[in-house]
């Protein structure tokens, strides 16, 4: 049976560095932005700081408050663990191991809460968005014979997807170069096959 596990993933407060925010002058498009982002994910439930690479590509125009973004997203692998219980005699299990690279898409749209002009150096907005993984889960477990016989498995491959929101501001450089900061915080879901109790990560 499909089980939905809805975990408090650390994406709580995303960080996001964009080394370039490129206006449409520059590629010759009206209205579009890219951009290319480091970020840090600070996670609960015993996962480590989780580090990622997104492409951006967005619509933004002068004078208007709105534009949209959609996300190419790489998660680089991480530790984890998480405590469970032997279903054999019921003593406590700390499960440990590692993830594979992971891979999302995600959809957002932002609200410029300033005039948005080109003149304009500091650009503070709000965003919302959803995610959805297009490959994600563990790749390995340090003790297999443990999580074989735990109350809560790992996933080894699942479907999940979330949905969030932040805040950030844009700083210009130039009026095709700039710097954006972003934090925000993001609730994910996942539905894992085949075990009742799929610890997802």
């Amino acid at each position: 049976m499909k089980q939905l596990i809805v975990t408090l993933l650390a994406l709580v407060c995303f960080s996001t560095l964009n080394a370039q925010y490129k206006r449409a002058s520059f590629f010759e498009k009206d209205g579009r932005t890219y951009a290319i982002s480091g970020e840090n994910h600070f996670m609960k439930e015993g996962k480590d700081n989780v580090t990622g690479i997104t492409l951006s590509l967005g619509r933004d125009r002068d004078g208007r408050h709105f534009f949209s973004t959609t996300d190419f997203r790489l998660i680089l692998p991480y530790k984890f663990s998480y405590e469970t219980f032997s279903e054999n005699d019921g003593e406590p299990l700390t499960i440990t191991g590692k993830t594979k690279l992971q891979f999302a898409v995600g959809m957002n749209w932002g609200f410029f809460i300033l005039k948005n002009t080109e003149e304009q150096l500091f650009k503070p907005y709000l965003t919302a968005g959803i995610n959805v993984f297009v490959s994600n889960g563990a790749k390995s477990v340090d003790n297999e014979t443990d999580e074989y016989n735990a109350e809560n498995r790992t996933a080894f491959g699942a479907f999940s997807t979330g949905i969030g929101g932040g805040a950030g501001t844009i700083i210009r450089l130039t009026n095709v170069i700039g710097v954006k900061l972003e934090g925000g915080y993001v609730l994910q879901g996942n539905i894992a096959i085949p075990y009742e109790d799929d610890h997802m990560f």
